[in-house]
């Protein structure tokens, strides 16, 4: 099975809450991916690098693909050709998305709980139920729950909170972020 989007699987305090979203500005040039990992630099989003180490942050997941932005934070918007006689219209493709110069994510937060799958190659079992793995990047651009990863200084960052799939190979798993690697001194 190949890795899928990160995505919320609910609200953990009730039936009334959602989820946190934040249109965040984007960092230029971001190609990421739907459901990546998420980490502000600088004030811009991006998707954010190899979780590895006890300092690694994750702000959220991305809700929407990155927009390739020519500049951090600026609108793109899609256009082809000229316009006749109008030197400052432009063409804009039927049914091209707009560009706000932001991303959406889902903020990580403690009631806020995810939806993934394991790596290709591994199996989680009704004894891991509560342990914390880390976050890594598959071939496909897309990221997985890492079991390898069980250490805070080895890159451990989501807490499991329900195992779909028991003992299957890339199974889906339903986890929290960490406390201590919430992205949330930049409110």
């Amino acid at each position: 099975m190949s890795t899928i989007p990160i995505t919320v699987r609910r609200v953990l305090s009730g039936y009334a809450s959602l989820p946190v979203i934040k249109r965040w500005p984007e960092n230029a040039g971001e190609t990421a991916l739907m459901g990546v990992p998420v980490l502000i630099t600088s004030g811009y989003a991006g998707e954010s690098p190899a979780i590895n180490d006890g300092t690694d942050q994750i702000f959220g997941f991305s809700l929407e693909f990155f927009h390739d932005l020519d500049s951090d934070g600026v609108p793109k918007t899609l256009t082809y050709g000229a316009v006749q006689n109008q030197s400052n219209a432009v063409l804009i493709p039927a049914g091209a998305p707009l560009s706000d110069g932001c991303i959406g994510v889902v903020v990580a937060n403690s009631n806020t709980e995810f939806l993934g799958r394991v790596g290709s190659s591994q199996t989680v079992s009704a004894s891991d139920l509560g342990a914390s793995f880390g976050l890594t990047k598959d071939s496909n651009n897309q990221w997985y729950v890492d079991t390898s990863k069980t250490t805070v200084n080895g890159g451990a960052c989501v807490k499991l909170t329900e195992i779909i799939d028991a003992d299957t190979e890339g199974g889906l798993v339903a986890f929290v972020v960490l406390a201590a690697r919430y992205q949330q001194d930049i409110f």
